[in-house]
């Protein structure tokens, strides 16, 4: 998926390497399925395909999905996983081209945006324009972090920490009986030089969105990646990043991006249409000149 990751374990040294044989399997196998960097994996075959009848994509797709699309639902479109057709017409990641796009292009590419494009089966997706696209980013990362975790787990270790692109999902405690410390990082500080807020995980994942990594500038704008699915454009306001605290680092992937694009007004809504589900955020907003505020929601 383009990122990095890694594995903490609490157990025997000499473990290591089946752990890695293991976790590299899993990994394997969720590129297969979520991964837009291979083009034979199972999203990539899916939105070349023009065609409107089902198209088979396993049921690990279809549940995700499903959730996706209940937060698309919950968010009025502020969250879509449809929103690839406008992604790309941005340079992140790795084009040359620092420009927005035109007017005509965004137009263009809106008609093919929208979770209700999408017909979810029981393990197929079928289309109802042959140019809708899915992107998985805003999920597929939580989705790798609970796969590895669920095998760490399979494998017989209950103490354990497993990050993916920066999410993360935790179990147990360290070998000193400490719970595991995560830090989220500053808003505009160089990668891992300063953090925000450090969190202690036991038993749950941490996911946070941001606009500070991957922007452009133009027109002496800051053009960042998180894009409302309604607009194509960044949302106005002062959200910089979102980090969200659930049992599922799925979820907590998905709730962060869309919570970037609708900002504070989204809680209440998302806490209704998932009671079943406790999730906790802290927002960091941009402030006076240089300060970063922030606002937090059941925060520990």
């Amino acid at each position: 998926m383009g990122t990095t990751y890694q594995v903490k374990f609490v157990g025997f040294r000499d473990a290591s390497a089946s752990v890695r044989g293991a976790v590299e399997q899993v990994l394997a196998s969720v590129n297969r399925t979520f991964s837009t960097y291979d083009p034979e994996s199972v999203v990539s075959r899916f939105n070349r395909s023009r065609e409107l009848e089902p198209f088979a994509v396993g049921e690990d797709f279809c549940d995700l999905l499903r959730m996706a699309i209940d937060v698309a639902r919950v968010t009025e479109g502020a969250f879509d996983p449809t929103v690839l057709p406008l992604a790309r017409l941005y340079p992140f990641p790795g084009r040359a081209a620092k420009e927005r796009p035109s007017d005509a292009a965004l137009k263009e590419a809106l008609a093919f945006v929208g979770f209700e494009k999408l017909e979810v089966l029981e393990s197929a997706v079928r289309k109802t324009l042959s140019a809708v696209e899915v992107d998985p980013n805003a999920f597929a990362k939580g989705h790798g972090v609970d796969r590895v975790a669920a095998e760490v787990a399979r494998l017989g270790y209950a103490h354990f920490m497993v990050e993916i692109g920066g999410e993360v999902r935790c179990r147990g405690a360290k070998p000193d009986g400490k719970a595991w410390r995560i830090g989220i990082e500053s808003p505009g500080a160089a990668p891992g030089t300063a953090l925000a807020e450090t969190v202690e995980l036991r038993d749950s994942s941490l996911a946070t969105s941001g606009s500070y990594r991957q922007f452009f500038e133009s027109d002496g704008e800051r053009v960042h990646h998180i894009l409302d699915p309604r607009t194509g454009v960044n949302a106005p306001g002062p959200v910089v990043s979102v980090s969200v605290l659930a049992t599922d680092c799925a979820f907590a992937d998905a709730l962060a991006t869309a919570l970037m694009v609708t900002g504070p007004d989204g809680i209440e809504p998302l806490r209704a249409a998932f009671s079943d589900r406790k999730f906790r955020v802290l927002f960091l907003l941009r402030g006076e000149g240089t300060e970063v505020e922030r606002r937090e929601f059941d925060w520990p």
